[in-house]
């Protein structure tokens, strides 16, 4: 028992433990983001994000393109070009929980924390408009690039951008990295 107590005791356990205190609690609280998020109704997502949603990528497309005809009903962008629906899992929701638990986990202030998370919360709803937006125009006008954009080029920068926002952030925050950012 003394030599079990000896090892968890020394030094180089303890630097192991904590240092997978990050990743494993980044795990848990994305989980539980994840989880809580699955937990909404269709209608109150619906309600609440996925019709004002739909609403801003019709602005900015009829900002882009105004004789588009493009009309926001609910969560579908709907023209005689092309129709686009906005569900569950293509609204970015994914990389908003992994940042949020990114910075939530990371040990700096709550003023600091709120900062990432207003930042996070910007930047994702803003990448969202702009990949919905550049969807549709390919959903009306290049079809054959629509899923390749969709399903891998479009969540790779998404990913990416939220990397930067991340490591961004950790720059701003006093002592992440000895002022050497």
């Amino acid at each position: 028992m003394k030599e079990f107590s000896r090892l968890f005791n020394s030094p180089n356990i303890r630097a192991i433990a904590v240092s997978l205190g990050f990743p494993f609690g980044f795990l848990v609280l994305y989980l539980a983001f994840d989880y809580g998020y699955g937990m909404l109704s269709d209608e109150s997502l619906g309600f609440f994000f996925h019709t004002p949603f739909t609403a801003a990528c019709v602005r900015l497309i009829k900002f882009i393109s105004p004789d588009e005809g493009v009309v926001a009903v609910q969560n579908t962008l709907l023209s005689s070009k092309g129709n686009l629906s906005i569900v569950r899992t293509c609204d970015g929701a994914d990389g908003f929980f992994m940042i949020c638990a990114a910075i939530a986990m990371f040990p700096s202030s709550l003023y600091k924390k709120t900062q990432g998370l207003l930042l996070a919360f910007a930047v994702t709803i803003l990448l969202n408009v702009c990949r919905i937006t550049g969807l549709y125009f390919l959903k009306a006008y290049l079809p054959d690039w629509f899923e390749p954009a969709h399903v891998d080029i479009a969540p790779m920068i998404m990913l990416s951008i939220n990397c930067a926002v991340f490591a961004f952030w950790l720059c701003s925050v006093k002592g992440a990295f000895n002022g050497k950012c």
